[in-house]
């Protein structure tokens, strides 16, 4: 009665729904892709070789291209002997 709908007419439904035989309802749930854009791969920046040599009073700081580390290995190793 407080929405505006009579007992009758509730009561009615009531009796519809069941003597109304069950249905099933069914869903059909599909999915469907959506591609996302990919994100833009940053190339990191080639970062070289950092070293820091000590010997007595001196420091020497080095950075040696990552792409030349054999290289750096003999430098190094020549170095330290």
């Amino acid at each position: 009665m407080s929405h505006g709908i009579d007992t009758n007419v509730v009561h009615g439904w009531r009796k519809l729904t069941l003597e109304a035989a069950p249905v099933a309802i069914t869903r059909q749930q599909q999915s469907i892709p959506i591609p996302l854009p990919q994100p833009a791969e940053q190339a990191a920046p080639m970062r070289g070789i950092e070293a820091e040599l000590r010997r007595s009073a001196l420091t020497m700081k080095i950075t040696w291209p990552a792409s030349a580390a054999a290289e750096f290995a003999a430098w190094t190793r020549e170095l330290l002997r």
